[in-house]
This record gives C-alpha cells, structure tokens and sequence, in this order.
C-alpha cells in the first residue's frame, strides 16, 4: 500500500491536493536528501480535506528548487483517495490520523512501516499538518509536556493543547521516538495558517537542535484536553433555530473556540432529556456530562465555565469523530527532563511519570 521514493514525483509542485491521483497510487512516503542527515519527518493529507499541509510543503520545496535542503526531509502524503473528493476519509477507510498503534487493516500496517522506517534513520522531529472544519486560532498539539516537545510547538504558536487521547494519531506514535506534534492551521485556505507553517518548516530546516531550556508555563497558553463532545449517533439535530423543530445547538458555536464560555450559557435547545442530546466523555470514557451541563427545561446550559475548542457546525465531522472538546488550563509544569504520559498504558521506559496539577 505504501510507496517510498527518493525523489520528489513529477508535478508533485504544482499538482493541486484533488488531482494527486493522476501523480501518485496512495500513500507516499518521499525521502529528499540534505546537509543535516537526520530527517525531518512531515506529514500531509493524514485528512483528505485538509490541503494546507500540501501548500505548505509545495511553497517551501519550491524556495529550495535546485538546492541541496539544510536538513533531510522525509515527507508523507496520505490519504490521496479522499484527497481527489476533498473528504476527510472515504467511507470505508479507517481515519488516518487514528492508524498510528493497534490493530487493523492495511492503513495500519502502512503507518506501522512509515514508523519503523523513520526510527531506522533516526527522525530529528516529527510534524503532522492539519486544518480546523471551524474558526480556531493556530495552535499546536503535543502528546508529551517536556522541554523538547514544548520547544517544537513553540516555534508554531504560543498557543498549545496537551492531549493523551488517542493514542492512536501520528503525533502521538511518533512522540514514542522523537519531539512531535501536530499544527493546527485554522481553515483550508487560510493565508495565515499557510504563513506560518511555511515559516515553522523552514526553521526547522535550519535548526540544529531544538532548545532543550526549561520553559516557564505563565509564558505560553497551555491548555489540555479533559473532556470529548459527542452527539449520540442516533440524533438528527441543527445550528439553526428558525429550521431545527428538535435538538438544536448554538448559532456559530466555532466563535467560543479558546474563549471562556461562561456558566449558564445556552448550548442546546430541544433536549429531551438529562444527557440524551450530548454525550460528555473524559479520557478514562467515564460520562462526566453533569460536571460540565445541566438541563433547564429543554435547554442544555453550561453549569461551569470551560473553554471549549475545535466546535464545529460541520455534520459530517461531528458524527464521525465529534463536536468539539472542553480544555482546562495547564498552570503547573511537571520537573523538567520528565515526561508525561498516560499512566494507564504506560510508555516510559521504566522512567518516572508526572502528571500535571490542574486547580
């Protein structure tokens, strides 16, 4: 399934994220050589519709046309079938950004190969490039809080989201061998998601090695995930009150993402009963819906503040992974040179494991 090249394919410049298909068969893995031998690994299109990554490589390749690159680049397209209908995943595929540990079909072993590939040649960091369905400012994800991965989303934005779930995304498995993280660049199109990737890759490029100081956490937005948002798979629902006889969610809910929603506002209306119309799941997949919502009437109020992120009115998006994520504040770091990982599923090596202390 998976094609590895050491050389860029013909076109791959100028070729536009729907016609990939004309050039390439699937996934394709492409190894271009640099002064720096350490490979910087990137990953595009893990998301069909999600085309700012493949910009992004095109504009930075094309500012090295003819030159040898500073650094390795190791550079993945995924997802080229949904890629050419502008789709997430093709119904029937396994979302690609979900291969990355477990067991499965081809597309987990393609990423198990992609994996074992990048830990033979000794990958220097590991970027996966994705766009929001939904208004959200640029922001980068990491699986682990130590100085390294810390310092590599830093170079993207200030802005940061720790995450332990799932394990299963390409940040999260490579996270397992070198920094990594995931870049967030706000909506396909978006000149200064575009920007800013181009600019994070290119230093990256540049970059010996990555700042290894310890980072004072009042100096950056970090946030982590404490809470999925799901719609019961059973439940048509709407954004439009004027149109929506039942379940209807909030104008524009993507205008709270990384702001305080405060306590008591109106979510939802037409609910019909206590956790019926939302389901609210912490990373352990315990419910924690009346931590977080409570039922007035038939409207669906926050009973706490929160600040929520990645909401969207997309449907598609909502049904087959979901509605959004409620974030709390990261205001205490663990000891620098430790690093912080699912205690449940373990990780480290035999090394110690620190959690970081929410108020």
């Amino acid at each position: 399934m998976l094609t590895i090249l050491h050389h860029l394919p013909e076109g791959l410049l100028t070729t536009s994220a729907p016609d990939l298909h004309r050039i390439l068969s699937g996934p394709t893995l492409c190894h271009l050589p640099g002064k720096n031998t350490r490979p910087l690994f990137v990953s595009v299109l893990l998301h069909g519709d999600e085309t700012t990554g493949l910009l992004a490589v095109q504009q930075l390749l094309a500012q090295y046309w003819g030159r040898t690159l500073p650094r390795s680049l190791s550079l993945l397209l995924g997802n080229v079938a949904a890629a050419r209908w502008q789709r997430r995943h093709l119904d029937g595929q396994p979302d690609y950004n979900r291969i990355w540990c477990g067991e499965g079909g081809e597309e987990f072993v393609m990423a198990g190969e992609v994996l074992q590939e990048m830990a033979r040649r000794e990958v220097f960091a590991a970027i996966d490039i994705h766009n929001n369905s939904a208004p959200n400012p640029e922001y980068a994800m990491i699986p682990r809080l130590d100085p390294s991965h810390i310092a590599l989303a830093r170079m993207f934005s200030d802005k940061l989201v720790f995450f332990l779930q799932p394990h299963s995304a390409q940040s999260s498995a490579f996270g397992e061998i070198c920094p990594a993280v995931t870049i967030e660049c706000g909506v396909p199109g978006q000149a200064k998601g575009l920007e800013g990737s181009v600019r994070f890759l290119d230093q990256l490029l540049n970059l010996e090695h990555l700042p290894k100081d310890p980072v004072l956490v009042e100096k950056m937005d970090l946030y982590r995930i404490v809470a999925t948002l799901k719609v019961p798979g059973s439940r048509s629902f709407g954004f439009d009150p004027k149109a929506e006889s039942g379940l209807c969610f909030m104008v524009n809910p993507a205008r709270h993402n990384f702001q305080i929603m405060d306590r008591g506002t109106v979510f939802a209306t037409g609910c019909d009963g206590l956790g019926s119309c939302l389901e609210v799941v912490n990373l352990e997949g315990q419910d924690v819906f009346a931590r977080f919502f409570r039922m007035d009437g038939p409207s669906l109020v926050t009973a706490c503040s929160f600040v929520p992120a990645m909401l969207t009115m997309n449907r598609k998006i909502i049904q087959q992974d979901c509605l959004g994520y409620i974030l709390d504040r990261v205001r205490h770091f663990p000891m620098a040179g430790t690093v912080v990982v699912d205690q449940r599923t373990g990780g480290t090596g035999g090394r110690r494991v620190h959690t970081p202390k929410i108020p």
